[in-house]
């Protein structure tokens, strides 16, 4: 993305390109949105996990686990919290540990 030169389709340009959305994006945005995809990598991969309202601090949902395992979701079971239940396990949580 750094690299990129063109002008074409870039969701999220660099500083030499634009965005065909139409939008002023800041100068830096192609910056920002590198560092928030270096820091949820871990999340991507399991080994840090999302904070869910129902597990506190020192649990959460492991993103890999439930994108590895999608069956028919229920949305309200998920919202509830109980959907959510099999892919909870103790460890560090997302921007619980900043």
């Amino acid at each position: 993305m750094r690299e990129e030169s063109d002008s074409k389709l870039e969701w999220v340009p660099n500083g030499a390109q634009t965005s065909p959305l139409g939008l002023n994006l800041p100068p830096k945005t192609g910056a920002i949105w590198l560092e928030v995809l270096t820091e949820f990598e871990p999340a991507l991969q399991g080994s840090l996990l999302l904070p869910h309202w129902r597990l506190g601090d020192q649990a959460g949902i492991n993103l890999a686990k439930f994108l590895q395992n999608l069956e028919r979701l229920d949305f309200i079971r998920m919202l509830h919290g109980a959907g959510m239940m099999p892919y909870a396990e103790p460890g560090a949580v997302f921007l619980a540990t900043a």
